[in-house]
């Protein structure tokens, strides 16, 4: 009689992520993923396809708990720099995780990356934040919201591998015309 296992699934992240943040994107394997978790290879199969959707799940989970705190953020009361030095905090710490798996996983398959769903939640939480300062009259930007969250994004994703420079002191460059 075959034994019952409860939450697979969640075990198989769970493990999956471990090595995944250990070993990288390139040297995870299925069957150390199933070993892990004390399952058959097979029974992995039940629950994902591939690596890649194994891999995609992890990283979609992890923003996910991100996203409860930055939702949250175009509607709080602190000035946009704040907003957007706490965005920015997140970010640095989910991409530094990430970054290696997104560029491994880009050149191994572009369409299981899920790194453009995420930028495109992104944009749209910099948007807000950006149209929520607006309307409040603390900036007075030059270029529309959309395009102010079009140089933010990119810049959020790869200033955490910068070393000389801040996401503070970028956005002391930004011409937002702050208004004091």
């Amino acid at each position: 009689m075959p034994k019952i296992l409860e939450n697979v699934k969640e075990i198989l992240l769970i493990e999956g992520s471990e090595l995944l943040l250990k070993n990288g994107y390139t040297n995870l394997n299925i069957r150390d993923v199933a070993k892990n978790s004390g399952i058959a290879v097979g029974t992995f199969y039940n629950y994902f396809s591939n690596k890649d959707e194994l891999v995609r799940e992890i990283i979609l989970n992890s923003w996910n708990r991100i996203l409860v705190n930055i939702n949250t953020l175009p509607n709080t009361e602190e000035p946009l720099k704040v907003k957007l030095i706490s965005l920015s905090d997140y970010l640095n710490n989910f991409f530094k995780t990430y970054a290696p798996v997104f560029s491994a996983m880009t050149e191994s398959n572009i369409n299981q990356c899920p790194r453009e769903n995420i930028f495109a939640h992104l944009h749209n939480i910099i948007e807000a934040i950006i149209n929520n300062s607006i309307k409040k009259g603390e900036i007075n930007p030059t270029l529309t919201s959309f395009k102010v969250a079009k140089i933010l994004v990119p810049v959020m994703f790869f200033l955490p591998r910068e070393k000389d420079l801040t996401f503070e002191e970028f956005y002391s460059i930004l011409n937002l015309n702050e208004k004091s």
